[in-house]
Formats: structure tokens, sequence, C-alpha cells
């Protein structure tokens, strides 16, 4: 099996699009991060642990969405992405409301619809 290059500009429409997914709430912290690993750097977990200086175990965690991971080692995870993901991600519906209803007291309003 040979090494596959990827063109950059693919590796950033891939991270936009899984990102985008787990805002939308489609993909948890985890399965966003497995896929990311995966899809995006095509890394196996032990040469991520290497790169990111995580223990094994943590990995398999933060993939399941298990146990309680600290901040430090989650942002460690999310590192080569240069993604800072919060400990708990909102809801999104509310997020939504909250974007509609400012755009809708906005002054000028008309003019960004």
């Amino acid at each position: 099996m040979g090494t596959q290059l990827v063109d950059a500009s693919d590796i950033e429409k891939q991270l936009i699009q899984l990102t985008a997914e787990h805002l939308r709430g489609n993909l948890s912290r985890g399965q966003l991060l497995k896929a990311l690993r995966k899809n995006v750097l095509r890394m196996t977990q032990i040469r991520y642990c290497k790169l990111t200086g995580i223990g094994r175990n943590a990995l398999i965690d933060i993939e399941r969405d298990q146990g309680e991971p600290t901040e430090a080692i989650v942002n460690k995870a999310f590192a080569p992405f240069k993604l800072q993901p919060v400990m708990v991600r909102p809801d999104i519906e509310f997020l939504r409301r909250c974007i509609d209803s400012t755009a809708a007291s906005s002054p000028d309003s008309e003019q960004v619809m």
C-alpha cells in the first residue's frame, strides 16, 4: 500500500465539513476527533498519540466519548487541527435563536438579508 498525496485544499474542505457537522450536532466530539485523525491525517492511534503526546487510552476514551479527560488532554488531542474544543457543546438551537434575534434587532438587518 503506497502513500497517497493529499491536496491541501482537500484537507481544508474535510476539516471544515467535519467541524460543521460537529457544530450541527451530527458528530460528537469523539466522533469528530476520530474522523479528523483517520480521514484528514490518515493516522493510526499509535502514530497520532506520538504526534500529540497523549496516551493511547486517553485517545480511545476521547474518541469513544467516555471518561472525563482534562481540558489539557483534549486540547492536546485537537492541537494538530488548531481547534480548541469547548468542554460542553452548546445547544445548537439556542445558538441559532441567539443569532436570529441578534440579526433581527440589528439596525442594518435589512441590508444583511
